[in-house]
């Protein structure tokens, strides 16, 4: 079905139950089903993200993240989902926020938020280098954090594509 894009959209219900299935495999498959069907699976995948049992949930955050930008509307939706506590859930809702990029800005306060507990700190620190130019404020402000964190938002703003000078300076003052 996957390979079938968008035109696979008439499947996205069952493909969103499959989400919950209990082999891992079942639910791997139908993550990258949904991302290739792209767009139109986005709204079902928001709703199964907000209240379905916890595997359909990392599931919908996965397929949300192959979307990428055009999932966009899911930003707050992901947000939500990043105060929910659950490793698995944050680690697939901050890939997704990441995946979203520049769209997803509206998410840096709450990933920051969670980078600074450290925990998850590379998927994190990437989610918000993925964002890029609007998250380079906020990584900037990290970088004085102890490690891990500092060197989480140091290797983030390292990889975010044309680093103003003041990025650069800001760097070199944490080495």
């Amino acid at each position: 079905l996957g390979r079938r894009g968008p035109d696979a959209a008439s499947a996205v219900s069952a493909l969103i139950e499959q989400l919950g299935h209990p082999d891992w495999s079942r639910r791997v498959l139908a993550s990258e089903a949904l991302g290739r069907v792209g767009d139109p699976a986005v709204q079902a995948l928001r709703k199964a993200l907000l209240s379905g049992e916890l595997h359909q949930r990392v599931g919908a955050a996965t397929a949300l993240g192959y979307i990428g930008p055009p999932a966009a509307g899911a930003t707050l939706d992901l947000v939500t989902v990043l105060k929910d506590g659950n490793d698995a859930l944050v680690v697939e809702a901050a890939r997704a926020l990441g995946a979203i990029g520049p769209y997803a800005a509206p998410a840096i306060e709450r990933l920051v938020s969670l980078l600074r507990t450290g925990k998850a700190a590379p998927v994190l620190s990437r989610a918000l280098a993925l964002i890029g130019g609007p998250a380079i404020d906020a990584l900037r402000d990290l970088l004085g954090a102890k490690d891990p964190i500092a060197a989480a938002a140091a290797e983030a703003l390292g990889t975010i594509e044309s680093p103003t000078m003041e990025t650069i300076e800001s760097l070199v003052v944490a080495i």
